[in-house]
Parts: C-alpha cells; structure tokens; sequence
C-alpha cells in the first residue's frame, strides 16, 4: 500500500496480504473501439466521462486516453508525451492517471498492432468508464503486446488500474521503466506506483 497524498489519494495493490485489491478485468466485448486501426504513435484523443468524477479537487467531465498509458483530466494537452516522467512532477503533463506511461504504438492504416476502447459498464449509481489499452507495441514489427486498463468508478471516484498482459520483451517487460500512478492539476502532488 501507498500514500496518502495530500488530498488523501491511497493505493493498493492485489498483492498485499492484508486488504488486497480486487482484479476484475473489463474486457473488449461491447467496448467503444477509438479509431481503431488509424491510431499509430503518439496519438491521443478526447473522450466523454459518462457520470459525475471527482479528481484532484474538480469534476472533469472527459477524460484524454493516449497511446502511451496515460490519461489525463485537463481541458487539452498539446502532445501525448511518449517520455514518462516520475510522480509528482510538474513538467507537463499534469492532472494525470497512468496506468503504464512508457512509449507504446497502436494500430495505423499502415503499421503497429492494438487498439484503445471505451466501455461503460453497471447502472447508475455504481456505473464503471473504462478505457482499455488493448495489445499495444512498443515498436513496429513487435511480437509482444500489452493490455492493461484503467476504470473509473461512480460514486467512490475510485480509480483501479488493471493489468492483462505486460509480460514483453526487455525494454518494457512487467512495466520496466514505465511510471505508474496519479498526479494533481500542477504536478506537486501524486501517487507513483513503485
């Protein structure tokens, strides 16, 4: 376990021995894809949060999904930032969450493998927004791909990051030089996963 940070940000993993966190990967079945096939690198695009969210002292209403495992809750970003940065840090970019920030690729018309997806799932007030990062590369004519997502929960405004496949080649195998955690407005406060 982790934290908290000063706005009383926590985290768990599946791990521990004594309040484990639940896995229960969302899968694509019923998923949103986002343009899938003309995605490529260092794409990013913008998506509708489909519930009240509350992070980092506001109430985002859409959320920016990357191809490099980030998303983030500010109103735009001007680049996907394919380079991670440690947590917090107030370099851009900032108000983030990331699952796996590390410089992956996605499917184009021409090149790369994998997709991005959205998909709701449950019923108000419990509903869940997931976005699902679905066998990216970390370089053209690669062979191991990664899946992992994150989901946004109604009501508790938690946060679950879930991992289906990170198991690569040396340059990113189970997250090997990839950041992993959440980050307010600014960059001064946040969580890493270490």
């Amino acid at each position: 376990t982790g934290g908290p940070d000063d706005f009383g940000y926590t985290w768990v993993n599946s791990d521990d021995v004594w309040n484990p966190a639940t896995y229960s990967w969302i899968d694509t079945a019923g998923a949103t894809p986002i343009f899938e096939g003309a995605l490529g690198d260092d794409y990013r695009h913008r998506v509708d949060i489909p519930f009240p969210f509350y992070y980092y002292g506001s109430w985002p209403d859409s959320v920016w999904i990357t191809t490099n495992g980030w998303a983030g809750f500010d109103a735009s970003y001007n680049s996907s930032y394919w380079t991670n940065n440690p947590i917090p840090n107030s370099a851009d970019p900032n108000k983030i969450a990331c699952p796996l920030w590390d410089d992956f690729k996605a499917a184009s018309a021409t090149s790369y493998h994998g997709t991005l997806y959205q998909k709701t799932t449950g019923f108000a007030p419990n509903r869940q927004f997931t976005l699902i990062w679905w066998e990216l590369v970390r370089s053209y004519g690669d062979t191991n791909y990664f899946s992992f997502e994150m989901v946004l929960s109604e009501g508790t405004n938690n946060i679950t990051f879930q991992y289906y496949d990170v198991v690569g080649n040396d340059m990113a195998d189970n997250g090997i030089g990839a950041t992993v955690g959440i980050e307010n407005g600014n960059g001064t406060v946040g969580l890493e996963y270490e």
